[in-house]
């Protein structure tokens, strides 16, 4: 398979070959917002530390979902001091949690609705409740379904069970 083409970001550095956006949450809010407005094609933000860093080592088709997203962004303080030790503006993690319900917060008044789409078994006895209680200012949807193919790049398969 030929290798993804890397997105490129004036404020990013690599780490073990994996490009990292020196973002903070309101820089990704903001870029988030952005390609809404824009109504273009998808985009995909991966959230990932340390240890999403190490996989892609080791596995060359994360390493190629890693190459592709649009934002790398750094949630562990490791990635985040690495990045200071470069120069670059990088004060804290981007968690993944706190940037999904900041973008909802935040996105609600301007009238943005959010889906959600609960892939693993593990999550959905819980998922609804955690949205219901959490997300109740945000208009959102959330779909409990099994993996599926369709949802993943092309020439790539669901993990086997």
């Amino acid at each position: 398979m030929p290798a993804a083409p890397e997105k490129t970001n004036p404020r990013s550095f690599h780490v073990l070959g994996v490009r990292v956006d020196a973002v903070q949450i309101p820089d990704t809010i903001a870029q988030m917002e952005e390609w809404i407005r824009e109504r273009g094609c998808g985009h995909y933000i991966a959230v990932t530390g340390m240890h999403g860093i190490t996989e892609a080592r080791h596995d060359a088709s994360f390493r190629r979902i890693l190459k592709s997203a649009d934002l790398v962004v750094p949630d562990g303080m490791p990635l985040v001091w690495l990045g200071r030790l470069r120069g670059l503006p990088v004060r804290r993690r981007v968690y993944g949690p706190e940037l999904m319900m900041t973008f909802c917060q935040e996105t609600a008044s301007k009238g943005f609705r959010h889906f959600f789409s609960v892939e693993h078994q593990v999550f959905r006895k819980d998922s609804q409740k955690v949205f219901d209680d959490g997300y109740r200012h945000c208009k959102s949807r959330v779909r409990f379904r099994p993996p599926s193919a369709k949802l993943l790049p092309r020439k790539m398969k669901p993990p086997k069970r």
